[in-house]
């Protein structure tokens, strides 16, 4: 777990994400992260898998749709189960 300022409650105490995915966020993907949860807005964690063939467009087209409702916090790649496939794992806020 990242060290805290004096007074900030840790991340896993305020949302409910993985710790893992906690563990890797920039200091700016974690300030915008608690900064969105200060404002009270709504957060998604989408999971979204691309054929490698596929991987340019789609993930293009992906995050051209996710920033037309809100911000891409951060962007990580998941476990591949497959060979020829990429996952994505993508947190933003926005409207539904």
């Amino acid at each position: 777990m990242k060290p805290t300022s004096a007074g900030e409650r840790p991340l896993s105490e305020l949302i409910h994400l993985d710790r893992g995915i906690i563990q890797v966020l920039t200091e700016y993907e974690e300030h915008r992260l608690r900064e969105s949860i200060q404002n009270e807005k709504n957060l998604f964690t989408l999971n979204a898998e691309f054929l490698l063939a596929d991987f340019e467009t789609a993930i293009k087209g992906l995050n051209t749709t996710i920033k037309k409702r809100g911000e891409i916090i951060c962007t990580l790649r998941c476990k591949r189960r497959e060979w020829d496939r990429i996952y994505r794992c993508c947190r933003h806020e926005g409207r539904p």
